[in-house]
């Protein structure tokens, strides 16, 4: 069953709950419930080393500083071949789901070790869901001293090319380093993708760039256009 732990504030009504949705997504063991909790100031969410202890996605109203927003903290992913039951197959879907619902998805990435197959399956499921996503590179003050955060970026890009539009953002979860940035960045990324372009702009804005760089030619003789947008 789908849990939805929501902690009202006080005079709080559904009606007045933020409509910021964050899911935070990755796989097993990479900090999804340390930064709820970093976020909450409190050990909310269960925190173990064990992979996996996270079943349900759990919702919780988060109020730090300038931001107000339900993050969703979801089940780790891992291989299909390596689901052992329903319900961990279960969880599986509700983390899918939760991606589709988001305003926002924060895409932990553990930088003490390399990408997997699985990080690559996420990252599929976000381009799929055509959600806006920030890519979370968690654990950095562990793997500070291995690349440069421009170093890693490239790498982050060259193997996660179907989010190579999605900014990046470094933090410790667990030392509450740069979380207000990623906050920053997430907020700014839901204005974005709330952004609304009337229609007669959007053609105006499409002739400047056609006029400044003109599409291919077809053929020899033809050349390609685009009419409106």
């Amino acid at each position: 069953m789908y849990k939805r732990q929501v902690e009202h504030l006080p005079g709080a009504s559904d009606a007045s709950l933020p409509t910021l949705k964050i899911a935070i997504v990755g796989k097993r063991n990479a900090g999804k419930s340390t930064l709820i909790n970093t976020l909450l100031m409190t050990e909310r969410v269960i925190v173990s080393d064990v992979p996996g202890t996270t079943r349900d996605a759990v919702e919780v109203l988060v109020e730090r500083g300038k931001h107000r927003f339900i993050a969703v903290d979801t089940a780790g992913l891992r291989r299909k071949g390596k689901v052992e039951d329903s319900v961990e197959l279960f969880s599986a879907m509700r983390t899918e789901a939760a991606i589709r619902a988001a305003s926002v998805v924060l895409f932990l990435i553990d930088a003490a070790i390399p990408v997997s197959r699985v990080d690559k399956k996420i990252a599929h499921t976000i381009t799929d869901a055509k959600r806006p996503v920030v890519l979370v590179v968690n654990k950095w003050d562990i793997a500070e001293g291995r690349a440069t955060p421009r170093k890693y970026e490239k790498y982050l890009r060259a193997v996660l090319p179907s989010l190579d539009f999605a900014p990046i953002v470094f933090i410790s979860a667990l030392n509450n380093w740069n979380i207000d940035g990623l906050l920053d960045v997430a907020a700014d990324l839901h204005r974005q993708a709330n952004f609304r372009c009337s229609t007669g702009r959007l053609n105006r804005i499409l002739q400047d760039a056609i006029t400044r760089r003109p599409p291919p030619r077809l053929s020899a003789k033809k050349q390609g256009k685009v009419y409106y947008a």
